[in-house]
């Protein structure tokens, strides 16, 4: 499975999820965790749709978003 059919598998688990509690999807979110995952795979996520991205050291988010050149890593 890939990181784009993870990712909308999550994203239709929320939905369920909102819309059994009577909320709006899209008020909800995504936040993808990117400890331990290589550049590669948080560019796959990106690509996907994933916009906010956590990570659990600083060094490693910023190492990461040089390589990325993207302002999601956090």
């Amino acid at each position: 499975m890939s990181v784009g059919d993870n990712l909308a598998g999550v994203r239709a688990e929320i939905e369920i999820a909102a819309k059994a509690r009577g909320r709006d999807p899209k008020e909800i979110k995504l936040v993808a965790v990117s400890k331990t995952v290589s550049p590669e795979l948080i560019a796959e996520a990106i690509a996907a749709g994933a916009d906010t991205l956590g990570e659990n050291r600083v060094q490693e988010a910023l190492a990461k978003q040089d390589l990325l050149d993207r302002k999601s890593v956090v």
